[in-house]
């Protein structure tokens, strides 16, 4: 059987303290809506205290309506950020200050990528770009 982690509000409690001192802090990926680029249980997220300005398409996680989640950024309008999964056509609107974390690396198996590489960034405009097709191509886009 698979070993799933629940985050709780205590362990976020805990996330956002270590951010604050400026501690990174790693998390296993929970969910689908950051798919095809990140996956649930198997991809491992390095956070950092997060130092404006923000920038599009930095991954970025927040507290939103009492949900804490880790989505993209896709525009910045002074302190209002527009945020979506990348699995995801719904945006989300959202103040700076809702922001405590955002990653600076990602982990599938032995692979690490930076936030900044330029082939991860190619690929991630390159699907922001087929935004309109996401629902679809998601669809068809079973692999794990």
């Amino acid at each position: 059987m698979d070993q799933q982690k629940i985050y709780t509000y205590e362990d976020i409690l805990l996330i956002k303290e270590l951010l604050e001192l400026n501690r990174e802090v790693k998390l296993v990926v929970s969910g689908t809506s950051m798919r095809p680029f990140f996956y649930h249980q198997k991809t491992i997220v390095t956070l950092a205290n997060p130092i404006e300005p923000f920038k599009r398409f930095d991954v970025v996680l927040y507290c939103h309506n009492g949900d804490y989640k880790l989505h993209r950024i896709l525009k910045v309008h002074g302190d209002q950020l527009v945020i979506c999964g990348d699995a995801s056509v719904t945006l989300e609107y959202i103040n700076v200050i809702s922001v405590f974390g955002i990653v600076v690396y990602h982990q599938k198996g032995r692979y690490k990528t930076s936030a900044n590489n330029k082939r991860y960034l190619k690929q991630v405009r390159f699907w922001n770009f087929l935004k309109p097709f996401r629902r679809y191509l998601i669809r068809l886009y079973k692999g794990d």
